[in-house]
């Protein structure tokens, strides 16, 4: 049986609270894709015990130094009922400048300790839409890119082969309360914007 958000009270960012609706069996409302770029060497993938969450590996050819490469794809099942909050009343307890998939491509860099920039969306599963989803293009942000500098790596452990397998502690995330959730996100995308410019 599904139930709707409003009757459980979610707060926390966003990837928390979708996952919380997730795991209290909420209607599902669509499921979004997103590429995850880095040029790090990707290993393995996740489709199953991340709930709401899959990554999915893209296998590229290029995936050297400073080649930034879609190589992970964030599919995301959604079960929130808004996408854009209320403007009401300013409340920045969950605020990190980002939203759903800015979370998850923060924790990933976090966890796997690599370069990983978001792009937008590229496909999107409506309810009652093609049950192939609709490529989508939008344009919310530049496409991605990076500057090695003068060619020295200032962080080569962020470089060849990385498992996914080392996204594990992403899973303790809903056992967690939304106070540790926003703390741990904000310290990954402020990390994560550090080392993409290294």
């Amino acid at each position: 049986m599904s139930i709707e958000t409003d009757n459980i009270g979610l707060v926390g960012p966003t990837s928390y609270t979708n996952w919380l609706a997730f795991n209290n069996e909420v209607a599902l409302k669509g499921i979004s894709e997103y590429p995850l770029y880095t040029d790090a060497r990707i290993i393995g993938e996740i489709t199953q015990d991340f709930g709401p969450y899959k990554l999915l590996n893209t296998v590229p050819i290029n995936d050297g130094p400073g080649a930034l490469q879609p190589s992970i794809v964030l599919r995301a099942e959604l079960y929130l009922d808004n996408d854009i909050p209320q403007m009401k009343e300013t409340d920045t307890s969950n605020y990190h400048g980002g939203w759903l998939p800015d979370e998850i491509a923060a924790l990933v860099s976090l966890c796997m300790g690599v370069r990983v920039k978001l792009g937008d969306e590229s496909r999107r599963f409506d309810i009652t839409g093609d049950p192939l989803g609709r490529p989508q293009a939008f344009r919310f942000r530049n496409e991605p890119t990076m500057s090695l500098g003068d060619k020295r790596l200032k962080l080569p452990n962020a470089i060849g082969s990385h498992s996914l397998e080392k996204l594990e502690p992403i899973k303790i995330l809903p056992k967690l309360s939304s106070n540790e959730v926003i703390a741990v996100i904000r310290a990954a995308r402020r990390l994560s914007r550090r080392i993409m410019d290294r």
